[in-house]
């Protein structure tokens, strides 16, 4: 008979399954979305505004989607979901090339319809990530996903550049072709033997307290905030004093250090919990927070300095983010409380799409104002930093509370 351990081991083809399918599926992503709306402008003849309705909507069903197909994922089951949402997603693509056309009514409807396939799919994995690995092994899985998710990100923006440049009709096919990879990848995936996506009832008041969820939602999402200062406000922050090679290279370095850093600080991050699990519950998360807050200050201090400053902050960053970005993703799986796995991935995703955007927002709302002193332009610097510092200290009390719940339950027995 075979041991636990043993049990819990992933087999080696499953983890490349998972690599292969989120890395593909990221390049497709990332190859496809930032110069969507250019592809429009270039080869559809459509305005500068019905092209940004376009992506928008897209944006927008790739954050609800999840939500609004959460039943569907759970009937059909999640590796199925996972090829049918690919498959849709290269079937939107091949009708978005043949289109010759610039109705907007047709193009939302196509936009909605790859958003969709973005989230299900999107949502489905996780969902099959917690399903496939133990409670203990989890963390390893979603390292993996993140990991395949900056790499595909690395290639797949040099894709989308490089196709639009030299041979812009082409750039769905260029997704076509990589969601075939992930297609094709799929197939590799391990079929759940139970399905926990149907484990617990969505039903009001039924199974365990929603609250434990929402309020890690809501706290989480403060670091999304600060997030976005970094990838979607920083190159508008710093306009005056780098040029855009310099802030990309600082987001080529984050690429290149998640990919040379993820494995190898997860298996420390493992060894750790399990030798001194007191000490990690209390320090790993609530230290990778005060990290990230760091460089925030960083970041806030970049405007006018030199940009090796930027690169101690993109370091920092990078460190913090290859701790808390597959534990999120783990943590999802022990506070969803009554709600399926699908649907809890896709209000998370919701969730913090929501934050980014906000954080975008109001970053560039302040960074854009003219006349004020750089302390004060810097300002979602600081309070960014003093949110990731609030999260820190969520995550500090909230271990504290558990730890005394499991003493106070050994005494009892």
């Amino acid at each position: 008979m075979k041991s636990a351990a043993a049990l819990d081991t992933v087999p080696r083809r499953v983890t490349l399954a998972f690599l292969l399918v989120r890395g593909c599926s990221s390049a497709a992503y990332f190859t496809l979305l930032p110069f969507l709306g250019l592809w429009l402008l270039q080869t559809r003849g459509m305005s500068g505004a019905a092209g940004g309705t376009v992506v928008a909507g897209c944006l927008l069903f790739g954050r609800t989607g999840g939500l609004l197909v959460s039943r569907l994922v759970t009937a059909l089951g999640l590796r199925r979901s996972v090829l049918v949402a690919y498959v849709t997603a290269t079937s939107t693509l091949l009708a978005m090339l043949g289109y010759p056309g610039h109705s907007l009514p047709v193009w939302l409807l196509l936009a909605a319809v790859l958003g969709l396939s973005f989230s299900a799919a999107t949502a489905a994995l996780k969902a099959l990530v917690a399903a496939a690995y133990s409670a203990e092994q989890r963390l390893r899985g979603f390292s993996h996903l993140n990991l395949a998710v900056n790499a595909g990100s690395a290639l797949g923006s040099a894709a989308g550049g490089a196709v639009l440049t030299h041979w812009p009709g082409l750039l769905p096919l260029a997704g076509v072709v990589l969601y075939l990879g992930a297609t094709i990848s799929a197939l590799l995936l391990p079929r759940p033997v139970a399905r926990p996506t149907g484990a617990a009832p969505e039903v009001p008041g039924a199974g365990p307290t929603l609250r434990p969820f929402v309020v890690f939602l809501l706290v989480t999402s403060l670091t999304w905030v600060a997030y976005a200062q970094v990838f979607e406000v920083l190159p508008t922050y710093v306009a005056d004093s780098l040029d855009p090679q310099q802030v990309s290279l600082l987001f080529v370095a984050n690429a290149v250090l998640i990919i040379i850093l993820q494995t190898p600080v997860t298996a420390v991050v493992q060894r750790l919990r399990a030798r001194h699990p007191r000490m990690c519950a209390l320090g790993l998360l609530p230290g990778a927070h005060l990290v990230m807050a760091l460089s925030m200050v960083l970041f806030g201090a970049l405007l006018g300095s030199p940009v090796s400053v930027g690169y101690a902050g993109i370091l920092l960053f990078t460190l913090a983010e290859v701790v808390w970005g597959p534990m999120y993703d783990a943590e999802i799986e022990e506070v969803r409380g009554r709600l399926s796995s699908v649907t809890a991935y896709s209000a998370a995703g919701l969730a913090w799409g929501t934050a980014e955007s906000a954080g975008t927002w109001l970053g560039m709302a302040v960074v854009t104002v003219t006349g004020l002193s750089w302390q004060v332009t810097a300002g979602m610097y600081w309070l960014s930093a003093t949110g990731l510092v609030a999260v820190a200290g969520y995550f500090a009390v909230r271990s504290r509370g558990a730890m005394r719940t499991t003493e106070h339950a050994r005494v009892d027995v």
